[in-house]
């Protein structure tokens, strides 16, 4: 009886947090007048910029238990949706289902809103909405561009070398130990989301308006189609361990991996880079890391003002959508808050 009645409390605990957190979610991105308190949703999309008969895969996560009644509605200020995933021949001007596919439909070069909205139980709604990108084919970077041209969204940080100046978000991968045998596959998902990055991203828009991911690494990985595998081999965690040493030692616990993003370069010890973003992956179950990292993706690949306030929002999103993910793993849930924190 005191196992059950603690598992209950549990529950019922993770439910008022994800409640909670879903309150501010809904504060900063949902469209829906209603109140969206009691149902938590969160968007991603894959790819952010696709070009005139590109698409563009969107999803919602619903904070509703499994076998509710849910209806999805999909809406978006151009282009069309294909009404069977995979099949864009056929289009509609809206979708159903929490994932679609959005199709450019050979829209004019702009950027687009993609809207979900979701309804559950007793006509409970709330909704959330993503931008994306339809480019003209030219390559110009003008003023966006790194000096050097290189790709930075997803870049290798190299003994000597320095963060490239002028992003608005920095986000480093960074492991406080060589992994064992169990930690390893964690390790490599996480190094896997790394390899799936968008880049080429400042041909597109202002340096200050993306984010940056960093690995530290000892030499340039070999070339090889297996990325994750090859960047581990040459991993810096001495490097890694200097730039952790930015954090407050207290608030890091296990060997990672950890995320952190933060609007200024990280500096090593005694240093004062001001708030930052910190996911620590150390005990995250293995299945909830590719929608977790799926989900940071998405919203560091939505061009935006980084500020303390859009970190504070990163988090609480990221939150909402680690404990959706978590269904039925209620430590998972009750511990989202010490996952994904704001560093002072």
């Amino acid at each position: 009886m005191i196992h059950r009645r603690h598992v209950f409390r549990s529950n019922l605990l993770a439910l008022l947090f994800a409640f909670l957190a879903a309150y501010h979610v809904a504060d900063a991105q949902s469209t829906d007048s209603t109140s969206g308190a009691e149902l938590p949703v969160v968007c991603n999309l894959d790819p952010p910029v696709v070009f005139s008969q590109g698409s563009v895969t969107v999803q919602v996560l619903a904070g509703l238990p499994k076998r509710s009644r849910v209806q999805y509605l999909w809406t978006a200020t151009g282009g069309a949706f294909a009404a069977e995933a995979g099949k864009p021949g056929v289009l509609t001007s809206e979708a159903h289902g929490d994932t679609a596919q959005w199709v450019a439909d050979y829209a004019s070069p702009a950027s687009y809103t993609i809207t979900a909205q979701v309804t559950g139980p007793n006509q409970v709604k709330n909704s959330c909405s993503l931008t994306v990108l339809v480019a003209a084919r030219q390559e110009n970077r003008g003023e966006s561009a790194s000096p050097t041209g290189d790709q930075l969204e997803r870049a290798l940080l190299l003994p000597g070398r320095k963060e490239q100046k002028g992003y608005g978000l920095y986000s480093y991968l960074l492991f406080g130990a060589k992994p064992d045998a169990n930690a390893r596959p964690r390790f490599l998902e996480v190094l896997e989301a790394y390899a799936n990055l968008d880049t080429g991203l400042e041909a597109y828009f202002k340096l200050d308006r993306l984010d940056v991911t960093y690995v530290p690494v000892t030499a340039e990985p070999a070339d090889s189609p297996d990325l994750a595998t090859a960047v581990l081999e040459k991993y810096d965690y001495g490097h890694a361990k200097a730039l952790l040493a930015s954090l407050p030692k207290e608030k890091l616990d296990g060997d990672g991996p950890y995320i952190v993003s933060c609007i200024q370069p990280l500096q090593g010890p005694d240093s004062s880079t001001g708030p930052c973003l910190v996911q620590n992956l150390s005990t995250a179950p293995a299945g909830v890391i590719p929608l977790w990292m799926k989900q940071f993706r998405s919203e560091t690949n939505q061009q935006q003002v980084w500020d303390n306030k859009a970190i504070g929002n990163l988090a609480l999103n990221l939150r909402t959508a680690i404990a959706i993910a978590a269904e039925g793993l209620p430590m998972v849930q009750k511990a989202v808050s010490a996952f994904v924190f704001v560093s002072k």
